[in-house]
Parts: structure tokens; sequence; C-alpha cells
């Protein structure tokens, strides 16, 4: 069905006022004409939106469809009354079986509840962990970069493109610590022999989502991601995640360092996604790889608990 199709179906099998219709599409539309710094405005009595990201007024067949249907999913998932959801999940995706359905509507709500609004203390742990913050200028710029990680757009296509741009390794340098976990000073001799080239086969809104994606609250804190990357700030992480535009921050070494972290870490088989502070057993077995080349515990910077968890083999 087409964008206008699906709201109508909607429409029908709610009984909507065509008020309530009208205003479902102008905020759809709007929505997706606010991309970056650019946004449109919009005429909540017409549903009209005028200006936006394609630098004219934004129209709903503007609109990619599957932007649409998942608008239209969160919006039954999250304001319907119970007795009402399947009714009107069935009107707008026939297409899909039941257990289609409720594979979609999970994952819709689970996306819902990550957008949920997140009190001061949750913003301040994904950006800093437990470390103590003294200054109210220094929570200011954890809170500053909570709500720069927070906007960045996590749906773009992570599909790579090789030939955007060049790492150098000259500067910045190469990453020194371990990609593994966060604390790690000591390369492990897996990432010694990695060769990861020069290629970087990410635009700059990639590599954004990818450390939005990343710094997730579940794994590495951006404290630990950028110590990691090197000399970086977090004013100078944070200036890099409020660009957009895919060759907004190409010059600037966090996009160089961010990439080449990701690369490292494809490369040796780590995840992007729910990355744990847990040691795995795929990072024990990267740690264990090391023991012809040392018989200690790995080295931390204070940043991370690996030193003083006990190794194990694979099975």
């Amino acid at each position: 069905m087409s964008n206008a199709e699906l709201i109508d179906a909607l429409a029908v099998a709610m009984d909507m006022e065509p008020r309530k219709a009208i205003m479902i599409r102008g905020q759809i539309t709007w929505c997706d004409s606010n991309r970056g710094r650019q946004s449109g405005m919009l005429n909540l009595c017409a549903g009209l939106v005028s200006g936006g990201r394609l630098g004219r007024d934004h129209m709903l067949a503007d609109v990619p469809n599957n932007f649409v249907r998942d608008r239209l999913m969160d919006y039954i998932v999250t304001q319907l009354e119970d007795d009402k959801k399947e009714r009107a999940k069935k009107a707008v995706f026939p297409d899909l079986s039941a257990a289609e359905l409720e594979q979609y509507s999970a994952l819709i709500m689970k996306k819902a509840e990550e957008n949920m609004p997140k009190t001061r203390e949750q913003m301040i742990s994904r950006i800093a962990g437990n470390k103590p913050l003294r200054t109210n200028s220094e929570i200011n710029r954890v809170l500053d970069q909570a709500d720069a990680m927070d906007g960045v757009d996590r749906d773009v296509d992570l599909t790579p493109q090789p030939g955007f741009g060049i790492r150098t390794y000259g500067r910045p340098g190469p990453i020194i610590r371990s990609v593994v976990q966060p604390g790690w000073k000591e390369l492990t001799s897996e990432e010694l022999r990695l060769d990861i080239g020069t290629d970087i086969d990410l635009d700059c809104d990639q590599v954004r989502a990818m450390i939005a994606l990343f710094i997730n609250g579940k794994g590495w804190t951006a404290d630990q991601f950028r110590l990691t990357l090197g000399n970086v700030s977090r004013p100078d992480l944070t200036a890099f995640l409020i660009q957009r535009g895919p060759k907004e921050g190409i010059r600037d070494p966090v996009f160089q360092l961010a990439w080449e972290f990701f690369k490292k870490r494809e490369a040796l088989g780590l995840p992007l996604i729910d990355a744990s502070v847990e040691i795995s057993e795929d990072t024990a077995a990267l740690q264990e790889g090391d023991a012809n080349r040392t018989n200690k515990r790995q080295s931390t910077d204070g940043e991370g608990n690996s030193s003083g968890r006990k190794r194990t083999r694979r099975a």
C-alpha cells in the first residue's frame, strides 16, 4: 500500500475523525523532514509541512514507505487501547502473517522503550559510568554528550562504501590500546597481527550511528570508548556527534579513529550492539591467545575490570 493508503486503512479501521488522520499524516511527514539541522514547519490544521531536508515543501509521498509503516506500528502499539490493536494491525499490515505481526510489534515496542526519556542518572552513567563528577561544568559536558548521542540517527544504512576515505595513520596515529574490552592497555596478539588497511569504507553519519549503537548503556561507556581512541576529549567527541551529513566531520580525528576501532572489532569477530562488560567466550579466547606472550593479567587503566577476572578456555 502507498503511504496515503496506509494511513487511510488505519483511519477506517479505527473509525477515526478526519482531523485525527490529518494530524497523524502531518506528524509523520514532519518527522521525516527533520534530519539534522534542517526541519520543516508543520501546519497542524492542514497537516502540511513547509520546508525541510529536501529544501522544499515536504510531502507525504516524499516519506519512505517503511518509515510510514514503522510510525503507524508505533502509534498502534503505544497509543491504542489493547482491544483495538489487533484490528488496527490487520488493517494496516494485511501483507504480514500473525507471527510476523507479533515480531514486528515487539521490535517497534523495543525501539519505543529505548527512545523513552532517560533519567539524569542514566544519561550520566552512559557517558561516564560510575566515575564521580566533581564540578558543574563537567556534569554539563557529560549531559551535553548524552544529548548529542541521543540525537544521532541510528537508522542509517550501514552498508560499507569502499573508497569513501583514507586512513593515513599519521595524524591521528593508530590506536594503541586494545579494542577488546574497556580498560585493556595492551594489545592482544590477534590485534598485533591485524591489518585492516587504509580504505575507510564508512561515511561520517554511518560512523556516528555505530558509536551511538555501541554506547548503549549496557557495555562500554563513552569515556571508555574515547580513552581507547587516544587523545580524544569529551568536547571533541561531542563536536563530532552533533554534526550531520555523510561528509560532515570527515577531517575530524574522531572519524578516523572511530572507524579504526570498529573495523578492528569487526575483524576480531566482536559485536557492535549489546557489547558486554563481562568477558565473553570470544574475548576470553582472544585474551588466552596471548599466553605465549605473557602469563600475567591484562593491565588496565582503572576504567575496566578485566584484570580481576579469571580466564577461561573454549571447550
